[in-house]
């Protein structure tokens, strides 16, 4: 709404010789007045410049009054005004945001400029039509700026609230996980785009129905059952559950949500899919089986060499002890393939896309990070001699689809030769559409080896010693290559110092020793670098509880769970720390080697899950700090849908109207609104509802509440070309609205009062300038008649002269009256102007002089201590004021005690103080309030007219003084007198 160029009002030749006047002649007067009015109403925006000294404050403000002049003169108030207030709404002002700013901020500051200059406008001129109409101008001047601003602070308020609404949007919009939430009816009230994605079901064609309605077997299921444990205010985890009605895993989250009297009134649902997680599981689960079974088969064979050793042992005593040792070594390697990984690989024949599984990689002598090989570069890893029977038996599968095995060599890049055995099939998915190959392959190299040793132990027997100490060298190897070739942490723990644990004791008196007697024999590397080691030989030998505390919970139940499991254990979880003391998280697979009814040594392989966990507790913070914010948005929404149907309300609103959420959902605007409210917002709901955008403010009387001041914007909900309802976001701002209309009335009232007290105030002037005036020849023409009766009447006739007397007195009564009513009328029609340096002590000496009489009657003290010895003002005035406060000190005295005066002056930063104290009768505090109204008389025992000091506070603040009193009854008063420095 900013005015153009041509629509600026030009600023008058008076307001800008008055605004001229106040920069030349008024500043510091200026600024001090500001400071006392400001700090009077305490404004607000004051508190944003408190790390201000003052006299920063006052440049601050010399300088704003300053500019602000200059714009009058130059006919750019307005035009500066706004550019200033566009400064503040951008947020360019420096040190002050526009958030800071509230309304009474505006409002108060122009009020405060203009009362200001008002108080000025005397000194400027005494023409009351020029005064009027330099008032006139600056109301119409203020009341554009004001307009402006308001409208302002409105629109600023506005942004405020899309931001906030913004910001919501995108936080439910944006989740990666599916966010739905409903209502004790199983009504859903809302269904996120990842819902939408995942389930093939859009947000519109779901809300507001029941849950039971768009699955209806889910009221069978177990979550459908454990969800009333929700409704009773606690959250309910599903952990690893399937689909019901497609493929796959998930898990959710079903946290309770409470209305205002803190009932549980609806719940939000966060689902995540865990499918990749389940299928990984799965896949883990089947390679353990496959590599149990070879295992076995090796188990066979191994029992088939020890049985050759066996008919060998007869005639070769002297190899007892090397077979001893390589007995153990092939022990110890059985223990720990038992748990190593199956390599796998799939390829699919329709669209040529091929997985290899990182063991496979491994075992192919690849970085677990390079691609997979296609299928004809699988083939170069194969020996050339074993290349073309592959081919045949995957061939031969593919086209008959029987399942194949077989044994080969491949060549990795390092020119190593390893022994395969290799597992496929070929088979059909996806009813038919999708032909796929798979394989699970196991590095068979050392059995291998162990069968050629066998052969050749078979054929040579006179050189058996020598093969048999090569081939424990070759099976050692064999071991620590495995052990190091793992990507899993590998070790072995060792009970050996106390001969074993024995599994019939307690599971307490088991744990105990495990903890006391545990240590870490042998480990890979990788478990080592877990650790925040390099390699394992900085960690063999160490206790289990060095980085397994015993005092945590979740261990004690991690090795109570592998002692009822029968010592073997998969996928558990232990909660460890590494070198440093930082906590680590592992995932582990334990196989305890109990021989003889005592546990031995434990096997075991541990996965770092660390970062996985620390994933979940960073998302359950973010899920936390989500429902934070989505409770705390102040902001009140609602859609509502083509049949004007509330279809989703948030907190806010339904706090507002004080009703329930199923009070709300599906009813009809005017059934929760009222007929009166509903038809007031009828045009925008249509409106908006023809696919237009509608902002609007408005007053709203609604059934429960009564009448709002509200802002509100309607958006159009667009379904292809076809607007399915609107989105509504509405602010109340009846107190806004409230204050406003107080400002406003008070600002006219205290115009109106203004206006009518100047009125009275001339009135009041020109009669006691007309009434001393016109009075005054009378009242001599009638004392002269008084006197001329008492010399014409005889000297006997004492009643006459009695008579006469007292209307002598009377007269003289009625003069000092009018003399009273002049000197009134002189000090409120003028200023004097002619100031001079005068003195207080030579002042105070003249009015002492004036009343000796009376100082010596009443034998009264008078103590003086003048530290200002004289300053500008007019003579005769301070004159007037010390003969008032002076005489009255005496007059007003007690009889019971010496009457003390003592007369002071000092300076203050703005002032020159005047002090008058006596030890008089002193003031009753119910009638200080009369204390300065005109012919009031506190003490009828002294003759008065009651004007003198009604006379003294006009004259004080008619130089922008002022008077204050201190006084108690029976002790004495004390006048103070602020003269303000020019």
């Amino acid at each position: 709404m900013t005015l153009s160029n041509t629509n600026l009002p030009l600023i008058s030749d008076n307001l800008k010789a008055f605004a001229a006047f106040l920069q030349q002649n008024c500043m510091d007067e200026l600024i001090a007045e500001n400071f006392k009015l400001i700090r009077q109403v305490n404004l607000p925006l004051l508190a944003l410049f408190a790390h201000l000294s003052e006299q920063e404050l006052q440049a601050m403000s010399r300088k704003s009054f300053e500019e602000y002049f200059e714009q009058i003169q130059n006919n750019r108030l307005i035009e500066a005004t706004q550019a200033n207030l566009n400064e503040w709404k951008a947020g360019r002002l420096p040190g002050i945001s526009k958030e800071n700013v509230q309304v009474s901020d505006l409002v108060l500051g122009y009020s405060i400029r203009k009362r200001i200059m008002l108080q000025f406008m005397p000194r400027f001129t005494s023409d009351v039509a020029m005064a009027v109409q330099i008032l006139s101008e600056l109301e119409h001047l203020y009341s554009q700026i004001e307009q402006y601003a308001f409208q302002l602070y409105i629109d600023i308020q506005q942004e405020e609230l899309h931001r906030k609404n913004e910001f919501l949007h995108s936080i439910i919009e944006n989740s990666v996980d599916g966010i739905s939430a409903y209502d004790k009816d199983m009504r859903v009230l809302e269904w996120s785009p990842e819902l939408e994605k995942r389930n093939g079901i859009k947000k519109e064609a779901i809300i507001g129905k029941s849950i039971l309605d768009v699955f209806p077997d889910y009221i069978n299921s177990e979550e459908y059952k454990l969800l009333g444990r929700v409704f009773k205010g606690e959250k309910v985890h599903f952990a690893d559950r399937p689909y019901k009605y497609k493929a796959g895993w998930y898990e959710a989250f079903n946290i309770p949500l409470y209305n205002k009297n803190n009932e549980v009134s609806s719940y939000v649902s966060i689902l995540r899919d865990i499918s990749e997680r389940k299928a990984a599981e799965q896949k883990l689960k089947e390679q353990q089986d496959e590599l149990r079974s070879l295992n076995e088969e090796l188990q066979a064979q191994k029992e088939e060499l020890e049985a050759g050793n066996e008919e060998l042992q007869e005639n070769l005593t002297q190899l007892e002890e090397i077979q001893e040792a390589l007995a153990l070594n092939e022990l110890r390697l059985r223990e720990a393939q038992s748990i190593a990984q199956l390599g796998s690989w799939e390829y699919n024949l329709n669209t040529s896309q091929i997985y290899w599984s990182d063991e496979m990689k491994r075992i192919f002598g690849m970085d677990e990070t390079e691609p997979a090989p296609d299928f004809e570069t699988y083939f170069t890893y194969v020996h050339p001699d074993d290349r073309q029977l592959i081919r045949n038996l995957i061939e031969k599968s593919i086209q008959t689809f029987i399942p194949y095995q077989y044994e080969h060599r491949i060549i990795r890049p390092d020119a190593g030769i390893r022994w395969i055995y290799t597992q496929g099939e070929c088979i059909l998915e996806h009813e038919g559409r999708n032909k796929k190959l798979r394989a699970t392959c196991y590095d068979i190299t050392g059995r291998k080896g162990a069968e050629i040793e066998l052969e050749k132990l078979n054929k040579e027997l006179e050189q058996r010693v020598a093969e048999r100490t090569e081939e424990l060298s070759k099976s050692e190897e064999r071991y620590r290559i495995f052990l190091n070739q793992s990507s899993e942490g590998i070790g072995r723990f060792e009970l050996e110092e106390i001969g074993g644990v024995d599994i019939s004791l307690p599971i307490e008196k088991q744990l105990a020793l495990y903890f006391q007697y545990g240590y870490l024999s042998e480990c890979n590397d990788a478990l080592a670098q877990m650790y925040g080691f390099s390699q394992a030989e900085e960690i063999t030998g160490v206790s289990l509880g060095t980085f397994l505390p015993p005092d945590n919970p979740v261990n004690v139940t991690y090795l109570s769970n592998f002692i009822t499991s029968g010592y073997r254990l998969e996928d558990a979880g232990s909660e460890e720390i590494d070198k440093d003391g930082k906590p680590k998280y592992f995932l582990n697979n334990l196989i305890g080697i109990v021989e003889g009814g005592r546990l031995l040594r434990v096997w075991c392989t541990q996965r770092d899950i660390t970062d996985e966990k620390m994933a979940k507790e960073a998302l359950r913070r973010s899920e936390e700090q989500l429902r934070l914010v989505t409770d705390a948005v102040p902001i009140l929404i609602t859609y509502i849908d083509k049949d004007h149907r509330y279809r989703f309300n948030n907190k806010a609103y339904q706090e507002w109207f004080g009703l329930e959420p199923e009070s709300i959902y599906g009813k009809h605007m005017q059934e929760v609104l009222g007929k009166d409210a509903y038809y007031s917002l009828v045009p925008y709901v249509d409106k908006v509802l023809q696919g237009e955008r509608v902002h609007f403010e408005t007053k709203v009387s609604y059934k429960h509440i009564g009448n709002r001041f509200i802002t509100g914007d309607y958006i159009p909900h667009w379904e292809g070309k076809k607007v399915a309802g609107l989105y509504a976001v509405v602010s109340d701002i009846s107190k806004q609205k409230t204050i406003e209309e107080a400002l406003q009335k008070a600002l006219q009232e205290s115009y109106e009062q203004n206006r009518a007290l100047e009125r009275i105030n001339t009135d009041m002037d020109n009669f006691i300038y007309v009434a001393s005036h016109d009075l005054r020849s009378p009242v001599v023409n009638l004392e002269g008649i008084i006197t001329r009766f008492q010399k014409q009447l005889p000297a006997s006739s004492a009643s006459e002269q009695t008579l006469l007397r007292f209307a002598g007195e009377a007269v003289s009564r009625l003069k000092q009256t009018i003399s009273d009513l002049t000197e009134i009328s002189r000090v409120q029609r003028e200023i004097d102007t002619d100031f001079e340096s005068v003195s207080f002590p030579e002042i105070f000496q003249e009015v002492s002089m004036d009343i000796d009489t009376l100082i010596a009657e009443s034998r009264a003290v008078i103590h003086t201590d003048f530290r200002v010895e004289s300053m500008p003002y007019a003579r005769k005035n301070l004159r007037s004021i010390i003969y008032n406060l002076l005489s009255n000190a005496i007059k007003y005295r007690s009889e019971n005690k010496i009457i003390e005066i003592f007369a002071s002056t000092y300076e203050t930063e703005h002032d020159i103080v005047l002090i008058i104290q006596d030890n008089g009768l002193g003031i009753p505090e119910k009638q200080k309030y009369k204390l300065f109204t005109m012919f009031k008389r506190l003490h009828t025992h002294v003759e008065g007219s009651g004007i003198g000091l009604y006379i003294l506070k006009r004259i004080v603040e008619n130089y922008g003084g002022r008077v204050q009193v201190e006084s108690q009854e029976g002790q004495g008063s004390a006048f103070t007198i602020f003269f303000r420095k020019s």
